[in-house]
């Protein structure tokens, strides 16, 4: 086993090195205080660590081992949880259409997602024989 899985990601840093690459705001015509409010920036840079994207990954797939990882055991405690979201439906909630929605947006804006969880719940219900509510 790798010696560096045990330490932290700030141990791991070195300066200059990106796991991440974020979009050019410089372009955006709205000015800052329209985009973020005063009240809500930072008066100093944060102090993140300078890691590249394996070593962020190794990082937390060496974590979630240490723990328990639904890729590697079996738990068979009824932990609906672990047990019942496969990772097909990952990939789904991460659609644009699905990953973007904000628990305030107004119900004319999500109609789709709408649509798809009551689909969902009536297929459930079909299958179970259970009541919906």
């Amino acid at each position: 086993m790798n010696p560096n899985y045990d330490k932290l990601l700030f141990e791991l840093s070195q300066e200059g090195k990106q796991g991440s690459f974020y979009p050019d705001i410089s372009a955006s015509t709205d000015p800052v205080d329209k985009i973020l409010p005063q009240g809500l920036r930072r008066e100093t840079p944060t102090h993140l660590p300078s890691v590249s994207e394996p070593e962020i990954v190794r990082h937390y797939t060496c974590l979630s081992h240490k723990n328990f990882s639904i890729d590697t055991h079996f738990y068979p405690l009824g932990s609906c949880t672990m047990k019942y979201n496969p990772r097909i439906t990952e990939k789904i909630a991460a659609f644009q259409g699905f990953s973007n929605i904000h628990p305030l947006q107004s119900d004319d804006s999500v109609q789709g997602i709408l649509k798809v969880l009551f689909d969902a719940q009536e297929m459930f219900a079909e299958i179970t024989g259970m009541h919906r509510y």
